[in-house]
């Protein structure tokens, strides 16, 4: 059985974002439905592109202080949004 990890409340990033928004540089965890997340994270790197953020269980945990270049620079052959 997959262990679920249960959504995050809205958080303000500590005034980095806006209140329960993703931003580029966020990190955060993958879902598909309420309480669905397990152990797949991703990474905000072009927000514009990407229809992302707007999901309960879309809540930025962390964000890319250094080197978001190199995340933008990663492969996209595989069908990934970038």
């Amino acid at each position: 059985s997959i262990q679920r990890i249960p959504d995050d409340p809205p958080t303000d990033c500590q005034g980095y974002c806006t209140k329960g928004r993703l931003f580029n540089g966020a990190i955060s965890f993958a879902g598909g439905g309420k309480d669905s997340r397990t152990n797949q994270l991703f990474f905000v790197h072009n927000l514009a592109a990407q229809p992302i953020g707007h999901e309960a269980w879309e809540v930025p945990v962390g964000n890319v202080t250094a080197g978001l270049d190199v995340i933008r620079a990663a492969y996209g052959g595989y069908g990934e949004i970038v």
